[in-house]
Formats: C-alpha cells, sequence, structure tokens
C-alpha cells in the first residue's frame, strides 16, 4: 500500500483534507478486472508509485469528491466510479515515483505498524532513534528491527527517509524555497544525503522534479 498520510497537508499549512478509502475487493474479488474496469485497474496500478494530478483535472476532481458527502451511499459508490474513471483518463499528472515506497502489510499487523507510522509521520522532522520507536512497539531495538523489515520488507531507517522524500516532493510542488530549505523542512540536515536520497527513490534530482512538474503546469 503507499500509505496516504505521507501526502496530507499536515505540514504544508494547507487547511483540509478529504480522503477516501476502498479495498481493491470492496466490490467483490474480480470487480477491478473486468474489461470494462481496465482503465481503472491501470489507474490503481500507477497510483502505488502516488500520483499528483494538475490543472483542471484537479480542480475538477476535487470538487466533485468535496460534494461526496452531501450524496447517499449508492450515489457516492456511483460517483467514486466515475471519479476514478475521470482519474484514469486525464493527461494532467505527475507521477511522484516513489518505487520503493509501497509496501505490502499483512492484516494482522496493521494495528502495530499503524502506531508506528502515525508516530514517525508525525515526527518525521526530526531524528528518530531506533530505542525511541522500539519502546513506543514495546520492543528491544534488534527486535524491532527484525520484526520491521519482515512486515515492511525495508529497514526502519530507510520507511522514514521516504517519508521526507515524499514530504519534500510535495513541499517542491507547493512552495518556492531552496533545496536547503526543503531539505530541513523534510526532516534532513545533510544537503548532500538529501539530494542523494531523493535521487534514489524518485528517480530525478530536486530540481528537475519541479522542472518537470512545473512543464506539466505550462502545458495543461
Amino acid at each position: 500500500m503507499l500509505l496516504h498520510a505521507a501526502m496530507t497537508d499536515t505540514h504544508t499549512g494547507n487547511e483540509s483534507e478529504t480522503v477516501i478509502q476502498f479495498t481493491y475487493e470492496c466490490l467483490g474479488g474480480g470487480f477491478f478486472s473486468l474489461d470494462e474496469m481496465k482503465d481503472i485497474q491501470q489507474l490503481l496500478q500507477r497510483a502505488k508509485s502516488g500520483i499528483a494530478f494538475l490543472g483542471d483535472a484537479k480542480q475538477a476532481i476535487g470538487a466533485r469528491v468535496d460534494k461526496m458527502s452531501e450524496l447517499d451511499n449508492f450515489a457516492k459508490l456511483i460517483e467514486l466510479l466515475c471519479i476514478l474513471q475521470n482519474m484514469a483518463w486525464t493527461d494532467e499528472y505527475l507521477m511522484l515515483n516513489a518505487d520503493g515506497y509501497a509496501f505490502v502489510v499483512e492484516n494482522s499487523y496493521n494495528d502495530r505498524i499503524n502506531i508506528i507510522y502515525k508516530y514517525v509521520q508525525k515526527n518525521f522532522q526530526r531524528a528518530i532513534p531506533l530505542d525511541e520507536i522500539a519502546s513506543l512497539a514495546n520492543m528491544t531495538v534488534p527486535s524491532f528491527c527484525r520484526y520491521f523489515k519482515r512486515v515492511a520488507g525495508k529497514k526502519f531507517t530507510r520507511f522514514v527517509n521516504e517519508i521526507r522524500i515524499v514530504h519534500s516532493c510535495k513541499l517542491l510542488t507547493e512552495q518556492q524555497l531552496s533545496v536547503s530549505e526543503f531539505a530541513f523542512n523534510s526532516g534532513f540536515n545533510n544537503i548532500s544525503h538529501f539530494n542523494r536520497l531523493f535521487k534514489d527513490i524518485t528517480t530525478k534530482s530536486p530540481f528537475n522534479y519541479r522542472k518537470q512538474f512545473v512543464k506539466i503546469l505550462h502545458e495543461v
């Protein structure tokens, strides 16, 4: 899964957000595999790496999402499918390219992982020592490291850095700051380390990532 809270506005100053959650099997095990759902299925695959919608598509989709709360349950379901179809058809989007960011967690691990994730999301702008997060999970440091690697498929430090990089991606598309300011606001205190990790996770330098985003904005 791509943990949605990593893309929230908690640290960027925006006033609100709307979150819609659904499982791949919510309409039946094979629903999104139907030929009629092909475009939406491809959208959901792309979304594993994160997608930022832009321009007119962003405004139109956002307006429809905001109005969903006014609909009855059946109408909400139909509207959700329509919104997903519009997302699938538009070319006004930017792939965030956080290729290593998505990970699969078994249901039996969700409670503990969610506690860990929410804590990291709240504190990623500072150093989070392993003994601190291990204590939160009621584990020793070695036990926590083994547990997290088994569940998430990556080391805890990598997980924290991915959250920081995804946050910096959001800042790059919303604010006019220097690279050093992006790095520090995302929890990094070393610019070289930030640049190296940013390119490792997104496949682009911070400069080229923003350049691509600006180019797309001018084209739509």
